[in-house]
């Protein structure tokens, strides 16, 4: 019979009855003994131990109720289900039939479904109760197992409960954690933290509040280590705490563990003398006893601890999971003992041997080793508690626990190692107590004051520091406690009377109840040295420094001012009603370079800005796309003199407005550009432009220009970049060597770079990054429309303007503006024949040139100030010298602002509107050209002759963009609207709408 199977015993006299019942239970798959009297069914409950019994009442000898008293006396059946099967049972009978130890009652005629489910839930819990008792027995074998292991942990543990309102409560501790804290488990259990400032210190109880909240809001485990004090001593430990969550997922316990490293730190200093005893104390790991298994194992994950255990009769090592994470070997299955020793370092072997060959001898005690082993082609070492068990004579088994101790042992490896570190330092290092004596000092300072590490003890500081007195060190104990740290420079001696001076940097520490200054001093004898040839070095700097900027002065003063008057003129004819297009476009090529040219100017001036770090941005929403179109003409020229192609390559998608410093990102192009075009004789230039969104309103944008010119070599690439210093064919064309180096610096102020690939013969790809902002509202992707100033308003025509400068020029040209523009214009070449002027007109306001001879503009505004007789009117210095302290030396004078020459016209006049409170009239752009739709321009372009508009379209298919807006100017002529609108999509390179207007499709590959 299957051991599953479960017999049932029918006892009934009437056969009949007897094999109706059989049948029924037959079918549930019961193995069924028969029985058709009282003693014949108890020899058969004797027999064969039945699972259930099915018991009639009245039957003759012996009756239902005697039996079932028999049956409950025999102990195969004391705890087996009876149930009477009677035709009628009186209240009295029930009662009976209950108290001799009947289970249930059926009565005749009964349902045979209920009959058959009474019996399977009868033998159902019988079986499952049965089951339970096993489960408990073998529950209480293994508990014992393991508070047998969990003696020999040696880790102080304790449980706190999370209550609901957040406190904490102490559920219990172990011995060991008895023994660090030296508090007793009954003065803990079940008092909050808050009610232990008897027994822990307040900072004690906030540490270990702060880390347990952070253990709950975190949900996970963690450690900390600090000091613990309590009435009894202070102790260093590491504590670590884990979280304990129920089934909802709250937080109802936290489990901790305490490690006592108090001789651990102190072994710093006392290594040698301490370390038989701090290896002591390290080793030692007290356990806690829990009644449940779940918390004993979480309790060794928390202190990496498993056990192990070994059976010796079927040679079979087998342990606890975490064993397998320490070693990195999944043997906690079972393996062969010979497995297991294979693990270990050979040279730790024979520790392990020679403990199991005692035990076999009939050694009885426990045992705790330290062995290697060897892990993921890394060393683990391990601390190994080994305890035997007997039987009589026989060693049983042989079980224990296995703890992680690498961290502890790599510690004292870093420990003697910092130690050397100390000793072989080139500085003094060494520890005052608060007398002033030495208590520790390393070997350099032991060697400098020349005395033996025994003979430490019985000196002091004032012996080798003959500065200093007791009173001294005294205040600046005081100063010490207070700010936990000193720094000073004085003087030592050394043990044969030579003096030095030292930089000394000490801090307050206190080790348990002793309070030290550790101290680490360096001679300074040869920064002291080095200080005196510096501050010679400085002031000759100083004197060069001055002697430079009176230079740069001088010469930006001396270029700048005849270049205002070429820009001046330039900015007058581009106001002029009368030019072409192609006159225009020259006009704008000659302001373009004529700035390009005071550029190079700024590069003498910003590589000394740069040097002295003020180099500052200037950002405002310009039109990239023209800017891009700005740089092409002014190298258009010189590239179709040299016969190579100048092309651009800019996406249809590429933003139009940014926002950045367009004048640095002009001068970084126009130098690409230059030298591009400079080191090409054959081939060409290619510029290419691409942008990627950073942010919502960030764009990096990259500027490539690739030419096919000489190339750089490779042991030229490192003076690309460098002052004053240029490749062969930078020194044969001629230049300063500033460029790059100055445009490389611009680039990384605006959040990018500048880098370059080259071949010697191939040519060059310079590539250019920077970071811009995009545009807020309808100014994105559009281009910049400047309003031209025209003249001032009837009403504040005539308003009196004083021009001083002494270059005649520079006179002329701002007078021809400003009297075009509607102003009274005086002028005068001298700051004397200024003042003569101010005392007998009162003007609007004074254009004043501040380096002129005799007397500087801030010099006459220091006197106009002084004369009460002159009415006080605002007062703009226009000057070539852009140096910073000319600007603050006006400031300081008095002066209103500050134009740097050459000028823009439109600017100068908008700063005079604003200290005037002057208005003007501005030219309005073509409205009739703005009005034009792009079905206004298909509808224009449908009617024009028809060789006119195939020539226009051949010259846009075969990129002929010159001979494009030349024509434009006889489109002009008919109908100037469109041919001006034309002429400005070209020029701004809007080649997406040319293309759609003259019907040219944009996929065609062949185009």
């Amino acid at each position: 019979m299957d051991e599953t199977t479960k017999r049932v015993l029918i006892v009934d006299d009437n056969a009949g009855n007897l094999s109706v019942v059989a049948g029924l239970v037959s079918k549930m798959g019961y193995e069924i003994i028969l029985a058709q009297n009282g003693k014949e069914g108890l020899k058969s409950a004797k027999k064969y131990s039945p699972d259930a019994v099915l018991l009639d009442i009245m039957m003759p000898d012996m009756d239902g109720y005697e039996v079932c008293s028999e049956l409950r006396s025999l102990p195969q059946t004391k705890d087996i289900p009876i149930i009477f099967l009677t035709a009628k049972l009186q209240e009295d009978g029930i009662d009976k039939a209950f108290e001799c130890g009947g289970t249930d009652y059926v009565t005749k005629p009964y349902s045979s479904n209920v009959l058959l489910a009474r019996l399977k839930t009868h033998i159902d819990n019988f079986v499952l109760g049965k089951q339970t008792l096993e489960l408990k027995d073998k529950l209480k074998v293994q508990n014992q197992f393991l508070e047998s292991i969990y003696e020999d942990v040696q880790v102080g543990l304790f449980v706190l409960e999370v209550e609901e309102n957040s406190k904490l409560r102490y559920l219990g501790v172990n011995t060991k954690f008895e023994d660090i804290m030296g508090i007793r488990s009954k003065d803990l259990m079940y008092k909050t933290l808050e009610e232990l400032t008897k027994h822990f210190s307040k900072f004690t109880i906030e540490e270990l509040l702060k880390n347990a909240e952070k253990c709950i809001s975190e949900r996970k485990k963690i450690s900390f280590k600090g000091r613990v004090i309590t009435n009894e001593k202070t102790v260093l430990c590491i504590t670590t705490l884990s979280p304990v969550v129920n089934e909802s997922g709250a937080i109802i316990r936290i489990i901790g563990s305490s490690t006592d490293i108090t001789e651990l730190e102190r072994a710093k200093h006392e290594l040698e003398n301490h370390k038989n005893n701090l290896e002591k104390e390290v080793k030692e790991r007290t356990s806690e006893l829990n009644k449940s298994r779940e918390d004993l194992l979480l309790a060794q994950q928390i202190a990496r601890i498993g056990h192990w255990h070994f059976e010796l009769h079927n040679d079979n090592f087998t342990c606890s999971k975490i064993v397998d994470k320490i070693l990195g070997m999944p043997i906690s299955q079972g393996v062969p003992i010979s497995k297991f020793r294979k693990l270990i370092d050979p040279s730790y072997i024979d520790r392990f041997d020679k403990v199991l060959n005692k035990i076999f001898t009939g050694y009885r005690e426990g045992k705790k080793i330290e062995l290697r082993f060897i892990s993921a082609e890394k060393y683990k070492y391990i601390e190994m508690n080994i305890k035997p068990v007997f039987n009589g004579n026989r060693c049983e088994y042989i079980f224990g626990t296995i703890q992680d101790i690498t961290s502890r042992k790599h510690m004292e490896i870093a420990l003697t190692k910092i130690q050397f570190a100390v000793d072989e330092s080139s500085d003094e290092i060494y520890f005052l107590d608060k007398q002033g004596r030495f208590i520790y000092a390393n070997q350099t300072a032991l060697r400098n004051f020349g005395i033996p590490a025994d003979k430490l003890g019985s000196k002091d500081i004032f012996e080798f520091n003959p500065e200093k007195t007791r009173q001294w060190w005294k205040e600046t104990w005081e100063t010490l406690k207070k700010d936990k740290k000193i720094s000073l420079q004085t003087t030592h001696r050394t043990k044969d009377g030579l003096e030095y001076p030292v930089d000394i940097r000490g801090q307050y520490l206190k080790l348990e109840e002793q309070e030290l200054c550790c101290i680490f001093c360096r001679d300074i004898s040869r920064i002291k040295q080095y200080e005196q040839e510096l501050v010679k070095a400085r002031d000759a700097a100083n004197k060069a420094s001055e002697a430079k900027s009176q230079f740069l002065a001088n010469m930006s003063h001396e270029i700048r001012t005849p270049m205002n008057s070429i820009i001046g003129y330039s900015q007058m004819l581009k106001k002029s009603d009368n030019l072409t297009n192609e006159q225009k476009k020259q006009i704008e090529i000659v302001d373009s370079s004529s700035h390009h040219l005071l550029n190079l100017i700024n590069d003498i001036l910003e590589m000394s800005k740069m040097d002295a770090g003020k180099v500052t941005l200037s950002p405002t929403n310009f039109d990239f796309i023209n800017l891009l179109n700005i740089t092409k003409s002014i190298f258009t020229l010189k590239a179709e003199n040299k016969s190579i192609f100048l092309e651009y390559d800019i996406p249809s998608d590429f933003p139009r407005v940014v926002y950045a410093d367009d004048g640095k990102i002009r001068q970084v192009i126009i130098n690409l550009l230059g030298n591009a075009v400079k080191f090409t004789d054959r081939g060409g230039v290619r510029v290419r432009a691409r942008h990627e969104q950073l942010d919502e309103n960030i764009l990096k944008i990259t500027v490539e220009v690739e030419d096919t010119g000489y190339g750089i070599s490779e042991d030229e690439k490192e003076k690309v970049f460098s002052y004053f210093d240029q490749t062969e064919s930078g020194t044969k064309s001629g230049g300063s060597g500033l460029g790059l180096a100055i445009s490389k610096g611009y680039a990384r102020q605006m959040g990018g770079d500048i880098t370059f690939t080259s071949q010697k013969g191939r040519g060059s790809t310079f590539s250019f990054t920077f970071t811009a902002e995009l545009p807020e509202g309808n100014q994105q992707n559009q281009q910049l429309s400047k309003r031209t100033i025209k003249n001032l308003t009837e009403e504040h025509e005539g308003k009196l303007v004083i021009i001083t400068d002494d270059n005649r020029d520079n006179r002329e040209v701002l007078a021809a503006i400003l009297n075009n523009t509607g102003f009274q214009v005086i002028s005068a070449e001298s700051g004397g024949e200024t003042l003569d002027l101010l005392e007998r007109f009162q003007p609007d306001i004074l254009l004043l040139d501040n380096m002129m001879p005799n007397m500087t503009g801030a010099e006459v505004i220091e006197k106009i100030k002084k004369n009460q007789n002159i009415k006080d009117f605002p007062i703009i210095i226009i000057s070539g010298d852009v140096m910073e302290k000319s600007h603050q030396l006006a400031e300081e004078a008095g002066a209103t602002d500050f134009v740097s020459k050459p000028y823009e016209i439109d600017q100068l006049l908008e700063k005079i509107a604003l200290y005037t409170n002057s208005e003007y009239v501005y030219e309005e752009p073509d409205a009739d050209e703005q009005n034009l739709s792009f079905k206004d321009m298909a509808k224009y372009l449908s009617g024009i002759e028809s060789s006119l508009f195939n020539s226009l379209k051949a010259d846009l298919e075969n990129g002929r963009m010159k001979e494009f807006t030349e024509q434009t100017e006889k489109l002009k002529k008919k109908d100037k609207a469109a041919g001006a609108k034309l002429y400005r999509l070209a020029e701004s390179y809007e080649y997406e709408q040319l293309y759609k207007l003259f019907g040219i499709d944009l996929d065609d590959e062949n185009r």
